[in-house]
Formats: structure tokens, sequence, C-alpha cells
């Protein structure tokens, strides 16, 4: 944000650890049950939303994410400092913001939203 002069900030709305679903088995390739950290976090510019993050961390790769709370630092960032990845899958589309994304971002249900879906080894 600083290209647009205006102050970054993000906050977290949501941090739990929960055992995979058979949705997050299939998407994430990981055994059933495997004990994952779900964060959501909106990141801020200029004190207006721009950006929902929504993140799985696999604690078997990544067991340290267990006890980090994400408060000071947002999940992606945190990741590339302790562990960078090596290979990295992208899916961009578009989409209309609906419900709680709508919500979260501060937007009327309808608007157009890009979706970059990242997953990342």
């Amino acid at each position: 944000m600083k290209s647009l002069n205006l102050a970054y900030s993000f906050s977290v709305t949501r941090r739990t650890r929960r055992k995979a679903g058979v949705d997050d088995t299939l998407r994430l390739d990981l055994k059933p049950g495997s004990s994952l950290v779900e964060v959501v976090c909106i990141h801020h510019a200029g004190g207006r939303p721009f950006c929902l993050e929504e993140r799985l961390i696999s604690l078997a790769t990544v067991p340290q994410a267990a006890v980090e709370s994400f408060e000071a630092v947002s999940p992606g960032a945190w990741l590339v400092k302790h562990v960078p990845w090596t290979v990295a899958e992208h899916h961009i589309r578009a989409v209309s913001a609906r419900g709680r994304t709508a919500t979260l971002l501060g937007l009327a249900a309808g608007t157009a939203c890009l979706v970059v879906e990242r997953r990342t080894w």
C-alpha cells in the first residue's frame, strides 16, 4: 500500500485449530483427521478492507504454527519467514461477493471480487 500512500494493517477475525474435513483432505492432499490451523484475516489499506485471507496450515508440515497467534504478523508473511515455499500452484477467478465475504469486506452483495487460491509446498 506504500505505492498508494495508504496505511496498511490487518486483523485476525478467526484463528482455530481443527481436524481436516473431507474437503480439506481432497484440496490439500492430507490424511483424514490431519491437524490444521485455520486463520481468517482482513487486510486494510487506508482503514478500509481490501483483502480477505483465509488460510489453512497443516500442522504436520508446520508444527510451530500451532502456537502462533498471527496477531503481529500476517499468516503469509509469517510462513515465508519460517517455511519458505519452493513450489506453488495458483488458481485465479472472478466471483461476486456474497454473504460473510461481502460483510467482512464491507461490500454490497454482488460486488465483483478476485479470488486467488494458492497452494504451496
